[in-house]
């Protein structure tokens, strides 16, 4: 009887160390809130997308969308230079646009929010960010310019300074709006500060494989490919 006790609790030990290392192991972050549009535009950090419309077939004119709201899901390892498993979710009727018709098709008839609340971002695989910060150092050094980027509010970072600039890190996020999932390639880099890893990327998805519904109207045509940016940080 004493020995069988002895086993029961010390299984119950054993399955109690596991499961609190597992549950504990991931952090749950909320990387930002704001309460409207303009608040987002002047934050240095920020998630954005970024789209093109033509009028009458020949008049382009570029829109920034925002999340207002993003959480992240991660783990970091015991030496806190690796981070694995980066899940950002993001609630569908966060994003804003600054146009409220068009914030409404967005929500309802695009992705449908009722159906499909959230929309998440992963990358499943390894970021080193030890490494990947002696990586980007070197890069910014050999590239001064660029440092504005990192220090900069959203709305003072133009879609042209980003696009000149190829981050030095790779890595592949996968993006789900509606019930297709996308592998999208993503640049990034990553800076520390006040105690704080931060992580600038960009990529661009197609609205149509990601079944997004088109929101193009007759005179006003929606470009297919839509770029994301974002700058997040990571509590060490």
């Amino acid at each position: 009887m004493k020995n069988f006790l002895h086993q029961s609790i010390l299984t119950l030990a054993i399955l109690t160390y596991f499961f609190s290392v597992n549950i504990l192991g991931e952090t749950h972050q909320q990387f930002f809130q704001h309460p409207d549009y303009n608040t987002a535009e002047n934050q240095p950090e920020f998630l954005r997308f970024i789209g093109v419309s033509t009028k009458m077939g020949f008049v382009s004119t570029e829109f920034t969308g925002h999340s207002k709201i993003a959480h992240g899901y991660y783990t970091l390892d015991e030496q806190k230079t690796t981070l694995k498993n980066l899940l950002i979710k993001v609630p569908t009727t966060s994003l804003d646009t600054d146009n409220k018709s068009r914030d409404e098709k967005l929500h309802t008839l695009c992705i449908n929010a009722k159906e499909h609340p959230e929309i998440t971002a992963e990358i499943q695989s390894p970021i080193p960010l030890v490494q990947g910060l002696e990586e980007s150092q070197k890069f910014l050094r050999d590239h001064p310019e660029v440092s504005k980027i990192l220090n900069s509010k959203s709305k003072d970072i133009s879609t042209k300074d980003l696009e000149r600039i190829s981050f030095p890190l790779k890595t592949t996020l996968k993006f789900k709006a509606r019930t297709e999932a996308l592998s999208l390639p993503t640049e990034y880099l990553i800076i520390e500060n006040n105690g704080k890893f931060h992580i600038v990327f960009t990529t661009e998805f197609s609205f149509k494989l990601a079944q997004i519904q088109d929101p193009s109207i007759m005179v006003a045509k929606l470009e297919e490919m839509i770029k994301i940016q974002g700058h997040i940080s990571i509590v060490k």
